[in-house]
């Protein structure tokens, strides 16, 4: 019989899928909560974090073949922030979804050492105590203060450098939490010889 040929010409069409088909959220490696509950058709989400968090590690999965984006670290900056992550399918097909991330301002004022630049506090440091004593001698004319705070966004104010007074003489250093309002202050009551002994 005759031989026939035929030539089969297959068209492989290009995937639309685009979605995340999963997501999760990690500060520290520590999984957080991503209300509301996962769903790939649900395109916006919200996270709390910690006021210390500095990073959040989004990662997940998608569509056979998509390419995705925003799957990373984020730097988190106080207040909200918007994070985009887009999905591509195969055709090229785009689809976002948005993950906001709330990072509360932090209220924390606390402190974990005083250190004059001469002359050791009586009592030694301690957070709750916030009246010191300082003896100097009457050789030291300026002083000044390291401040170590618990929370690095606090700001310290009054630990400058400045001119001490023979006799007694009072300095007071401030500590405002990032929040702006909450404040600790810390009396230093300085007496400075007049000669020497």
């Amino acid at each position: 019989g005759a031989k026939r040929t035929y030539n089969l010409v297959v068209n492989r069409s290009d995937n639309n899928d685009n979605y995340l088909t999963s997501l999760t959220a990690k500060v520290n490696n520590i999984e957080q909560e991503i209300p509301p509950e996962f769903d790939s058709k649900e395109y916006n989400y919200e996270v709390n974090v910690a006021a210390s968090t500095k990073v959040i590690n989004l990662s997940g999965t998608v569509s056979e073949k998509a390419s995705v984006t925003g799957l990373t670290n984020h730097n988190i900056v106080l207040g909200e922030n918007n994070i985009e992550i887009e999905v591509k399918s195969s055709s090229n097909r785009s689809r976002k979804y948005y993950v906001k991330v709330i990072r509360p301002v932090s209220a924390n004022a606390n402190v974990t050492s005083i250190v004059p630049s001469s002359g050791t506090l009586s009592p030694s440091f301690d957070n709750d105590e916030d009246t010191y004593t300082l003896n100097l001698g009457s050789n030291i004319d300026t002083l000044s203060f390291t401040v170590n705070t618990r929370d690095k966004f606090a700001t310290v104010s009054g630990n400058d450098s400045q001119s001490v007074a023979v006799g007694s003489s009072q300095r007071t250093i401030t500590i405002t939490a990032e929040d702006g309002t909450t404040t600790k202050e810390y009396i230093i009551n300085v007496n400075r010889a007049s000669t020497d002994n």
